[in-house]
């Protein structure tokens, strides 16, 4: 079971929190500090936004859409397959000092969600929640009417790389923690002007505190970060 006392992270990849196995020295989890969009097996990312509308005066009038996104917390495989390479070359090196243990590969798991939240934030009054899964990579997904006023802002967000929009998890793993020991992780996200506009930072941060409570509680927050051709082939436009 996951060890909430051993979490650290790579400097490959520091925005990816690891944390070891009570019972299974080969065996980590690996928990992102930020929600992402969720990418299926062909490589798709899962948002799009569709804008319907009608033709007035040779222009598109926007009456209304729908922005349907899927959120998880599961590893890229590129990420995946950094974290095993990277945990294998140090154990590999750790172990042979002891001739005992014989080389074993890395493994993977998946926590084990006991509870969650999400909290998507189009806006600052636009804010909507969803049910995660609880299951694998803790999936959520938003299918969101928008009206004409929202669907102009999206728009607006959209074509700038989806500035300004992010998303929150809330959610508890289940831990071997020592029942006097409360653990508790949070990142966070916030804009700056950089000089060149509005610049979304995303920062994680790790706190524990004396409580009655075992499990690992989570607060992930983040902006989105998808590159702007995705963003671009995911729109749609639907004359009514």
């Amino acid at each position: 079971m996951l060890d909430p006392n051993g979490q650290f992270v790579l400097s490959e990849l520091p925005d990816i929190f690891l944390y070891p196995d009570t019972d299974l020295q080969h065996d980590f989890y690996a928990i992102p500090a930020h929600p992402r969009v969720a990418i299926d097996e062909k490589g798709n990312h899962q948002i799009n936004l569709v804008v319907y509308g009608k033709i007035i005066q040779d222009e598109f009038k926007e009456e209304g859409g729908i922005l349907t996104v899927c959120f998880t917390l599961s590893l890229t495989l590129e990420e995946r397959k950094l974290v095993l390479n990277c945990l294998n070359q140090y154990l590999e090196k750790h172990l042979q000092k002891n001739k005992a243990n014989k080389s074993t590969e890395v493994k993977l798991r998946e926590p084990d969600w006991l509870q969650s939240k999400a909290f998507f934030r189009l806006g600052l009054d636009n804010i909507h929640t969803g049910v995660p899964s609880n299951l694998s990579g803790n999936q959520c997904v938003f299918n969101i009417q928008l009206n004409a006023e929202q669907v102009s802002d999206i728009q607006e967000k959209w074509i700038n790389g989806l500035n300004g929009l992010s998303i929150c998890y809330q959610t508890t793993v289940n831990t071997t923690a020592s029942s006097r020991s409360d653990i508790r992780m949070k990142s966070s996200s916030h804009c700056i002007n950089n000089g060149n506009g509005a610049a979304s930072i995303n920062t994680a941060s790790y706190m524990q505190n004396n409580s009655s409570n075992m499990n690992l509680e989570l607060e992930l927050d983040g902006f989105l970060e998808i590159e702007n051709d995705v963003v671009i082939s995911n729109y749609k436009q639907v004359i009514l």
